[in-house]
């Protein structure tokens, strides 16, 4: 008899799986926060005044969320200090990827941002053993091949400025994204959402504040103030709210690299945005290089989804693995 294939439980389409919900969440807030980034990037010419913008404004939704009692602030100094690495990432993350959009096309931040699973999944099976599946390499390969055809095409200065500071983004993102699987899944800090979120901008504010004292000093003087560029610039502050916390239960549900391709999949939204509204230049080549990226980053997540069914059915038919087996949830992520 022909095996059937069924999705894995974290990805089945059921609303009350947490993993749904968190992707869901996630990929809605990722697209608006980068669009809305864009925007307002490209008409105030200042991205460290928006991102201070930014982080007060979740500090004060956080705030709020505290005092009603939607969302408690909880945790001691201890777990606050276990936490400070991860929010230094989180700001030096949001800094160079608002300063990327500012010389970047979205289109561009797409492709190079999708070659970020190299990095990651490299790091993953040094530190926690995760396996390199053939499917992994061929998709990888292929997603390298689409980012190299991409940057062959003639860039200005402007534009190579924008890709090493995706380049360098997309560091900092895999550093973050392995730092909090680390903290909130195989040693969990005792820090309730809202207090990771307070934290997080709190120190990522100090971060952008020194540097508006030197070296962004500049913005300060340069900054436009225009109607559209506040629209976007409050739309912005939104979403930076709700992704801060869309980002933190993400984290809590999915792997390090299983998170990374979803937010490879919100891009390519983003990628038809930039072309269709704000006007991407796309040749051939950009376009056969931006196909072969996305294809690459698509074969990537199924490989995942993949090995993670087989894996399922490994614990269910094999008593010895499954006696072996910490745990349903251990299994999960090492799938993933």
């Amino acid at each position: 008899m022909a095996r059937r294939f069924s999705l894995p439980a974290t990805f089945s389409p059921t609303v009350d799986d947490p993993a749904v919900r968190a992707t869901t969440l996630y990929m809605i807030c990722s697209v608006g926060m980068v669009v809305a980034n864009k925007e307002a990037a490209t008409r105030l010419q200042a991205g460290t005044i928006l991102l201070a913008m930014q982080q007060v404004a979740t500090i004060l939704v956080a705030c709020v969320l505290h005092i009603l009692g939607s969302k408690e602030i909880r945790g001691n100094m201890h777990e606050v200090i276990r936490w400070s690495p991860i929010a230094v990432l989180s700001g030096l993350i949001l800094w160079t990827g608002m300063q990327a959009l500012m010389y970047a096309s979205l289109s561009t931040l797409t492709v190079i941002r999708n070659a970020s699973p190299l990095i990651l999944l490299g790091a993953e099976r040094l530190m926690f053993g995760v396996p390199i599946t053939k499917d992994a390499i061929i998709s990888l390969t292929t997603i390298l091949i689409g980012v190299a055809v991409y940057c062959s095409d003639d860039i200005s200065t402007k534009e190579a400025l924008g890709i090493f500071l995706v380049v360098l983004d997309a560091a900092f993102v895999c550093l973050d994204r392995l730092a909090q699987r680390y903290l909130l899944q195989e040693m969990p800090v005792s820090l309730s959402s809202s207090a990771l979120v307070l934290v997080s901008n709190a120190v990522g504010l100090g971060f952008s504040t020194v540097l508006l004292f030197y070296p962004m000093h500049t913005e300060l003087h340069e900054v436009e103030w225009t109607p559209a560029g506040i629209a976007w610039s409050i739309a912005s502050c939104i979403g930076g709210a709700a992704i801060a916390y869309a980002g933190i239960g993400l984290s809590r549900n999915l792997s390090a690299t299983g998170a990374l391709v979803v937010t490879n999949i919100d891009k390519v939204l983003v990628l038809c945005y930039g072309v269709m509204m704000l006007g991407d230049h796309f040749d051939s080549r950009k376009l056969c290089g931006c196909t072969f990226a996305l294809v690459g980053g698509t074969w990537h997540a199924w490989g995942r989804l993949r090995a993670g069914e087989e894996k399922k059915q490994e614990l269910k038919t094999d008593p010895l693995s499954q006696e072996l087996a910490p745990s349903a949830e251990d299994s999960r992520q090492q799938a993933a």
